[in-house]
């Protein structure tokens, strides 16, 4: 039996329920899709397309190591996997659930099964499945339910290796657009430095956004503020920032500097390799204090009590932020209290 496997964001061999059930079943074809932008959804920023693009590259290789063929098509889902299929013939269409555009995969498994091709979708995506877990108020009573799931359900076993086997890398080439391998963007070609997916970028865009007056010193990391500049300049440089640093960032923009949360959201988006379309969001407005679970919005970090918190010894600073800061470029007591009257006057 040969079996289709539709990759997503799962693009790994290990811990991959979908693909270690294919492997049982006989012979195995991949695929991969550069969607468009759904209803509900969006392009992926440019560090989270470079991340992608290196992990294809990678996830190509490695399937092909086992005879496997990856096929890439630029195209809808609804439309290219039922296509795919009837191209292909297999038995079975498999892929690990994902949750920002279920009605997507409810059109292709209809389209599929009305046309006779079994389906199957399995829990692959998150650590803990929405409903294996009670909602909870809190974060450190979920943490715990959600360890105590973990430790009963631990994560899958590798695909066994004599059992992955597919009809031979080239196989159906001719359904297949071409991996591309244009060269990234300078930006772009930093975070290798720091990471290491495998592949190439295909972005061919800038990440940087058009400048807004005084936002652009928040995203360069020149306010002047050390904790805020380290925290920016890590993000610009490796696609990454400590959780801690992204509230007090957070904070300093939309509080201490009165602009939208949304600019910064975007930022991000744009440039954190593990940007994340639900969580990115809502973490912002977690921060602004305007979220369904916003944080109160009288609390506003203040970056030198958390310095002097999380980084006593200054090791962050000094290794992000530049050794002569400019003049910070807003007064943290005066823009706090700011903050604070605009906040009641909405309240």
């Amino acid at each position: 039996m040969t079996t289709l496997v539709w990759f997503r964001d799962d693009l790994r061999l290990c811990d991959n329920p979908a693909l270690t059930w294919a492997a049982s079943r006989g012979e195995v074809v991949a695929c991969v899709l550069d969607e468009p932008a759904y209803p509900g959804s969006r392009p992926l920023g440019s560090a989270a397309a470079w991340w992608r693009e290196r992990s294809l590259a990678q996830l190509r290789t490695r399937l092909a190591e086992h005879d496997i063929p990856l096929l890439r098509l630029d195209a809808d889902a609804r439309t290219a996997i039922p296509r795919l299929a009837h191209q292909i013939g297999p038995d079975a269409v498999l892929w690990n659930r994902r949750y920002h555009v279920r009605d997507v995969d409810a059109a292709v498994k209809e389209s599929l099964t009305s046309s006779g091709i079994a389906t199957h979708s399995f829990a692959g995506h998150l650590l803990v499945e929405p409903t294996a877990i009670k909602p909870y108020k809190g974060y450190t009573p979920f943490a715990r339910a959600a360890r105590q799931h973990l430790d009963d359900h631990p994560l899958g076993d590798p695909v066994p290796t004599p059992a992955l086997s597919g009809p031979g890398a080239q196989a159906f080439a001719e359904l297949s657009e071409p991996f591309p391998d244009e060269a990234p963007l300078p930006w772009q070609q930093r975070l290798a430095d720091y990471w290491d997916p495998g592949g190439i970028d295909t972005s061919g865009k800038d990440p940087r956004p058009h400048p807004l007056p005084e936002l652009e010193a928040w995203r360069t990391g020149e306010t002047g503020i050390p904790l805020v500049d380290a925290g920016m300049r890590e993000l610009w440089h490796t696609g990454y920032m400590h959780n801690r640093v992204r509230m007090v960032v957070g904070s300093f923009l939309t509080k201490n500097l009165g602009i939208h949360w949304r600019h910064g959201e975007e930022w991000f988006w744009n440039t954190l390799v593990d940007a994340d379309p639900a969580s990115n969001p809502f973490n912002w407005q977690w921060v602004a204090g305007c979220g369904d679970d916003a944080s109160p919005f009288f609390r506003i970090f203040n970056p030198q009590l958390q310095a002097s918190k999380f980084d006593p010894d200054g090791t962050y600073v000094r290794q992000w932020a530049p050794p002569l800061s400019p003049p910070p470029i807003v007064d943290l007591k005066q823009s706090r209290q700011a903050a604070l009257d605009a906040y009641q006057e909405i309240c």
